[in-house]
Parts: structure tokens; sequence; C-alpha cells
């Protein structure tokens, strides 16, 4: 009998990275077996055929899965001298990153002239992303752009707001903010007598 291993470097990755796969070929006795052909599915589906080194090991790099869940194995056909063997299945699954954009305004209500400071939050898998441009729009309007800082966090002071009621929101690439009420009031009139 031969034995035949098979890991995974992940067990859960994200769609832009790698996962290796090692594993070793031996005989019943655990003596390592070279020079041999194994080949890696995903589900049914030949990845590559290997060749085991002097120790009976082999590896391999598969990247560019998309979001999904998968099963490897692999799998030595034998030959005269050794007998056929499989490896143990090795679930991995992919995910997508995941975006967040948050947006709050101060003052929300303010009479006219009155800067209004924007700000929030952008991350990717709940960590902050930095140097992220992000657009803020009253409505359809631009309203320019903001680089977030180290942490994620992103600020711009609005100036010259019209009177009325403005709905802002913040836009990346990846994510969209939702959406603040800024209300600008006419200014006081004050009368001296």
């Amino acid at each position: 009998p031969t034995v035949l291993s098979l890991t995974g470097s992940a067990s859960t990755i994200y769609i832009d990275e790698s996962v290796i796969f090692t594993g070793v070929l031996t005989d019943d006795e655990d003596t390592p077996i070279g020079n041999a052909s194994v080949k890696l599915y995903n589900g049914s589906t030949l990845v590559d055929t290997l060749t085991t080194d002097s120790d009976g090991e082999y590896s391999k790099t598969v990247s560019g899965l998309s979001a999904g869940s998968y099963s490897f194995k692999a799998v030595y056909d034998g030959d005269a001298t050794y007998k056929k063997s499989n490896s143990s299945v090795v679930s991995v699954t992919v995910q997508n990153h995941t975006y967040s954009l948050s947006i709050s305004a101060s003052p929300q209500s303010a009479s006219y002239g009155t800067d209004i400071v924007v700000s929030g939050t952008l991350t990717k898998d709940s960590v902050g992303y930095g140097s992220q441009t992000v657009t803020l729009y009253d409505g359809s309007t631009s309203l320019g752009t903001v680089t977030t800082e180290s942490d994620g966090t992103y600020s711009k002071t609005l100036t010259g707001l019209t009177v009325g009621s403005h709905s802002i929101k913040a836009v990346h690439t990846q994510a969209q903010s939702s959406t603040v009420s800024v209300t600008i009031t006419k200014l006081s009139s004050v009368t001296s007598l």
C-alpha cells in the first residue's frame, strides 16, 4: 500500500490570494516514493500533474479562484511496484472582499455660511482602508474628493451650501455610504433701531 497526504496553506482565502498545496507520497513503511506522478484535482477537474521529489514531496500553488467552496484531493495511480492511493479531501473557501463606508455630518442643521464637516470611515474586510479616494455628493452633484487616512478615516469641510435641504453621501469604487441630511437655513435678519 501507499500513503498520500495533502494539506493546504489556508482553508479560507480571498479571491486575490493563493493557496499552496503540499503533500508526501510514501509506502507502507513510511519510505518516501520519489519521481512519482501525483494528480491534483479540484472536484473532478484535474488541476495539474505533479512529480514527487526524492523525499516523496510535491507542491502546487493555486490562484485565480472565484468566490465559492472547493474540494481538492490528490491521486496517485500506482505503478508496477506501488498500489494506487488517494489523499483525504482538503476544503477551501474563497471569499470576496467586504467593504463598508460610513458618513456623518456636523452640524446637520445650520444657518447659511456655516461650515459643515463631513466625515466617516472606509473599511476593507473590517479594517481601515487608507489612501483611497472618496467622492462626496449632494444628490447627484459632486462636492469634491477626499483621500482616506491610513486608518480609513476621511474628513472634508463643506462651505457655501445653499439654503435648503441637502442629501450628502460618500462614494468609493467598492462601497457607498448611506445618505445624511443637512439643512441650511436663512440668516436671521437683525433690525437696528
